[in-house]
């Protein structure tokens, strides 16, 4: 072989090895954009099962206060309850209307939701609730009846239909999912 020949087999074979390494380095860049991809897809999923958890657990709860306000509109319509059932102190989950600017189902020194004689305990139960449903029962007072328009100057009175707000507090599965639901109720 001639020195020229010589001189183009070495120069094919430096090509060949730069060749050889710059495959390796693009093999470990897509390499590096496949696992970056992978890890964002697999936070991406973890992601989205907490949120399907939590809109779970949510729901969990607004089932659990919905069966409450039926137990309350239920207690409501199976007994006779007038003014002097009621009472500022929330005995027995039966209140009064808050007088004041704090609704007695928020007012934070009664504690109606923490303390076991002010609030009922609703009959619901499933599983996948943490704790029974509570619910308290605010007499509203006494209203005309629907369509009957009252002679100037009356008001309504004994006899007259009566209202109640009903007010249910429910938890799902965790502390964290809490639902309060609220109805106002005419028993006639």
């Amino acid at each position: 072989m001639g020195e020229g020949a010589m001189i183009i087999k070495s120069l094919s074979r430096g090509r060949v090895a730069n060749q050889r390494g710059s495959v390796l380095v693009v093999s470990l860049l897509i390499l590096l954009v496949m696992t970056l991809i992978g890890v964002t897809a697999m936070n991406t999923s973890t992601l989205e099962q907490k949120m399907a958890y939590n809109f779970r657990d949510h729901q969990t709860a607004f089932q659990a206060a919905e069966a409450a306000l039926r137990d309350g509109e239920a207690f409501v319509e199976a007994n006779s309850l007038g003014p002097s059932d009621f009472s500022a102190a929330c005995t027995n989950g039966l209140c009064t209307e808050a007088s004041g600017t704090t609704p007695v189902w928020f007012d934070q020194t009664i504690k109606v939701w923490s303390t076991a004689n002010l609030h009922r305990t609703a009959t619901y139960t499933a599983p996948e609730v943490l704790q029974k449903p509570i619910y308290i029962v605010e007499w509203l007072g006494y209203v005309f009846p629907a369509g009957y328009v009252p002679p100037p100057g009356t008001n309504p009175g004994p006899g007259d239909p009566e209202m109640f707000r009903i007010t249910a507090l429910a938890t799902g599965g965790t502390t964290q999912a809490r639902v309060m639901l609220q109805s106002t109720y005419e028993k006639k």
